[in-house]
């Protein structure tokens, strides 16, 4: 066995025990990424699409600052009973925000949510300045 053989040996099971310490100690994997977004724009709006499993509208809440949008909110751990064992918990629980810049300016009065199927989609729209301007070319 070569000794590039041995350390990748070593650093798998160096991985299987973190990964089975953080098990016990309830760590939860990607908790820092939650929720995943997706931003889009069109000529009309940005659109933010968050996906959020099992919350509740009730769950969430969304801010918007000068040139920022954070969502945060609260992520409910599911209660199986006494008499279930979790093997395996990877679903986000506890507390979560996420922020990111508005690359343009937006008309703060137009902000619209709605959550459907676990997607939380937050639409903004564009202020005039910031929308594309179409000239006219004359002939």
């Amino acid at each position: 066995m070569s000794l590039i053989d041995n350390a990748l040996r070593e650093v798998e099971y160096i991985q299987r025990e973190i990964n089975r310490l953080f098990s016990r100690v309830g760590y939860t994997p990607g908790v820092n990424s939650f929720p995943l977004m997706n931003l889009y724009e069109n000529d009309d709006e940005l659109i933010v699409m968050a996906e959020t499993p099992g919350l509740k509208k009730e769950d969430i809440t969304i801010n918007v600052t000068e040139n920022m949008l954070t969502l945060s909110g609260v992520c409910h751990e599911k209660d199986y009973g006494d008499d279930v064992e979790v093997l395996r918990n990877e679903r986000a629980k506890g507390g979560f925000e996420k922020s990111f810049r508005i690359p343009l300016k937006i008309e703060k009065e137009q902000i619209s949510a709605f959550l459907a199927d676990g997607i939380l989609t937050v639409k903004l729209l564009k202020a005039a300045e910031a929308k594309p301007r179409k000239i006219m070319i004359e002939v």
